[in-house]
């Protein structure tokens, strides 16, 4: 009998340990996944983790000011607050309608000074770009901005590490309504809508052939799909945070799928 009851002891041991063993491996592997999910890159953020069925238009300003009045026109008839990303010399050149973009509310941002491709940049270009840019905007409108979106999507770590040293967020979009292409009106409001999701930042740019044209039927269309629009400024989340491989930002803390 002892030596059936020191057999019995052995074998739930064994068991117990291979248990631990199976647990232990386990939640190391969960953790490694998680951590596998968190960029290990500094990306920009792309879009934002929210609860609330939110989405921001970003549009980019660069070209010309040809169309500026019909964008606020409508931004005005619909109540809707976009963020505008400005180059420098678009400010430089057009100080009238930058003015009267941020005397209509809309949040204000840069996009470069003269919208050179960011990634070929050094550390001191960099910088240079991103207050040379804000002086001319505040020239222009008496505002100060502190979101940046890199011309052409182009960037590196430097640029995003760069961005971030100085205090401002470098943002991107996971909705291209591909209106630099000179799509048409239905194209353009189906790209922008297509990959909807909470916390998504769209990609429009003032001056394309048809945006002026298509922006009315694209906020009726998010908004036929339950969104409501706010500026990206509202939208990003405050430190501390993270961005997944994506580029989505979350909460520090909160766990990804």
């Amino acid at each position: 009998m002892k030596k059936f009851h020191k057999r019995q002891l052995f074998l739930g041991g064994l068991v117990a340990a291979l248990c631990c063993v199976l647990y232990l491996t386990g939640v190391y592997h969960f953790y490694q996944a998680e951590e596998a999910s968190v960029s290990q890159k500094p990306l920009p953020v792309y879009s934002v983790e929210i609860p609330e069925k939110k989405a921001a238009l970003g549009i980019n300003c660069a070209w010309d000011d040809k169309d500026i009045g019909i964008i606020l026109e409508t931004l005005r008839k619909k109540n809707v607050k976009a963020t505008f990303f400005l180059v420098g010399s678009f400010c430089r050149h057009y100080p009238q309608a930058v003015k009267q973009i941020a005397d209509e509310g809309h949040e204000l941002a840069s996009h470069s000074n003269t919208h050179p491709d960011m990634a070929k940049l050094s550390q001191e270009e960099i910088l240079k770009q991103l207050w040379d840019s804000q002086e001319a905007i505040h020239n222009a409108c008496g505002q100060t901005v502190h979101l940046f979106r890199s011309p052409s999507g182009s960037y590196n770590d430097l640029v995003v590490k760069t961005v971030r040293n100085e205090g401002w967020e470098i943002v991107q979009w996971d909705n291209d309504t591909l209106d630099w292409k000179g799509c048409e009106a239905p194209a353009l409001i189906e790209n922008g809508t297509k990959n909807l999701r909470n916390g998504s930042i769209l990609l429009l740019h003032a001056g394309a052939k048809h945006t002026a044209e298509a922006l009315p039927g694209l906020i009726d269309a998010i908004r036929s799909k339950g969104y409501e629009l706010d500026t990206i400024g509202n939208l990003l989340l405050p430190e501390p945070y993270f961005c997944d491989h994506t580029g989505r930002q979350y909460t520090a803390g909160s766990r990804t799928n």
